[in-house]
Order: C-alpha cells, then sequence, then structure tokens
C-alpha cells in the first residue's frame, strides 16, 4: 500500500496521484510504502507551488476613431510576469504583446479584450473587460439658395447612433455664426459661402 502526505492536510492512498494546491509556497510531502510483509518505508521531498499572477488592467472610454490606451495593473506575488498576450478586438487572438498596448476602434459600442499573463515559471492567467468607445455625431444639413437681402435657411438633419447631440456650432462663411440648431441667415453681399455644422454629443464627442 501507498500513502501519500502531501503537507497541505490532505493524503490519498492512490498510487500516482494528483494534487491542486489552492495557494502558493513550498510543501513537504511525504510517501509512505507498505510492502506485504508489512515493512514500510518513506520517502520525503520538497514541492514548490508558484503563484498565478494577478491580471488586470482598465482603459478610459474616448471617441470613435481616437486612440485607447490601455493601462495593464497586473502583478505577481514573486517571480516577475515575462510575456503580455493581448486579444483587443475579441477574435481570440493576440494583437498585442506589449505591456501597456493602445488601439484603434473603427466601430462605437463596448468591445470585449481580454489579457493573457504569463510568468517566469509558466503560470498563467487571463482577465476580461470592456471598453467602451463612443459615437461621433453624424453630422448632415440642408440649406436653401436665397436671394440677395432674403433669409438662408439651414435645416439640422444631424444624428447619432448612441448618446444625445448636446450642442451644435454653425459658421456661415462670412465671419459669423451661432448656437441654434436650425438658423436662418441673410447674407448682405452675392457670394458662395462655406458653411461649416460642428455637432458636440454628450461624451463631448
Amino acid at each position: 500500500s501507498y500513502n501519500w502526505n502531501f503537507g497541505n492536510s490532505t493524503n490519498t492512498n492512490q498510487t500516482s496521484p494528483q494534487v491542486i494546491y489552492a495557494n502558493p509556497g513550498n510543501y513537504i510531502v511525504t510517501l509512505t510504502a507498505t510492502s506485504n510483509n508489512n515493512c514500510v518505508s518513506s520517502g520525503t521531498t520538497l514541492v514548490s507551488v508558484f503563484p498565478n499572477p494577478n491580471v488586470s488592467f482598465n482603459a478610459a472610454s474616448v471617441c470613435q476613431g481616437n486612440t485607447t490606451q490601455f493601462n495593464n495593473t497586473s502583478g505577481v506575488s514573486s517571480g516577475s510576469i515575462i510575456n503580455w498576450l493581448w486579444d483587443l478586438n475579441g477574435d481570440s487572438n493576440a494583437d498585442s504583446t506589449t505591456q501597456n498596448p493602445t488601439f484603434v476602434y473603427a466601430s462605437a459600442g463596448t468591445h470585449v479584450v481580454s489579457l493573457t499573463a504569463i510568468t517566469n515559471n509558466n503560470c498563467v492567467s487571463t482577465y476580461t473587460n470592456i471598453v467602451n468607445v463612443n459615437a461621433l455625431p453624424n453630422v448632415a444639413f440642408t440649406v436653401n439658395n436665397a436671394c440677395q437681402g432674403t433669409a438662408t435657411q439651414f435645416t439640422n438633419n444631424s444624428t447619432i447612433s448612441s448618446g444625445q447631440i448636446t450642442s451644435y456650432q454653425w459658421a456661415f462663411g462670412n465671419g459669423s455664426g451661432t448656437f441654434q440648431n436650425n438658423p436662418a441667415i441673410i447674407y448682405s453681399n452675392v457670394g458662395t459661402y462655406i458653411a461649416t455644422l460642428t455637432a458636440t454629443s454628450n461624451n463631448n464627442c
């Protein structure tokens, strides 16, 4: 017969057992073998259990098309982390191996990001979180051509896929502007003017 003592208050009579240690550390493991003649022999060895990395990161919300900066806050209680594997777009492939990568998302919304850390003792942990990318306003407007001295009416057709548009700023190409939604202006001189509309969302996009 065999009797294993794993040094963590557990034991077994299996021939070739496996044990999962809940905590890292050094454990004294003892195997006692008994023959059919009741002869007994024991052997002892030291087993080292290395810690898994504590993986975490954060990233501030950005506007669509801007750069997302990832802040890696991972660590390990002993040893060191030697490899980082970032899946930045949810396709289960490593997109970056740098500690604090950047990424530009083409689409607005929530994006699933996973970080896998590997220590010098080949212990591996993965952490998954989401990052938010705020939508840009889709700016559009129509305008009627007018005769000199009559009002030119601007009609604002801007939209946004998520969030709200909170402000508009018009520049009429003649040095004047307004913050109205659907303004009208009388151009004093005949000519062609380039009008610009800037829309800002509640997320400052």
